[in-house]
């Protein structure tokens, strides 16, 4: 077993939340079931990614007419299928957890 982790919760919404853990430093985004672990830094750079994307350009429709985007992680073998009503609210949770983590490294020095 691994050592426990003292998480901070820094956004959530049905499904899907973002923590930070207090002793690694480490941020994991849960996603239906799903959880990636990222350096910080690493999650920065993918959740502004996530929000840069143009989801009217980037996105494959299925035969029913339902449109999503495919979205890489750092790790090669996870991939992300995300409808746009979800890319709207992820948008928002990752912003929400980019704010908790700049008022924590405030409140941390």
């Amino acid at each position: 077993m691994g050592k426990s982790c003292t998480s901070v919760l820094l956004a959530e919404m049905p499904g899907s939340n973002v923590v930070k853990c207090l002793q690694s430093g480490m941020v994991r985004w849960y996603f239906n079931n799903l959880m990636v672990t990222f350096l910080e830094v690493d999650f920065h750079t993918f959740s502004k990614s996530f929000q840069n994307i143009d989801f009217d350009v980037k996105s494959w429709q299925t035969e029913e007419g339902n449109r999503f985007v495919v979205i890489n992680t750092c790790h090669q073998s996870i991939q992300f299928v995300i409808k746009e009503c979800e890319h709207h609210r992820l948008s928002e949770l990752f912003e929400k957890a980019r704010t908790e983590l700049e008022i924590l490294q405030i409140l941390n020095g």
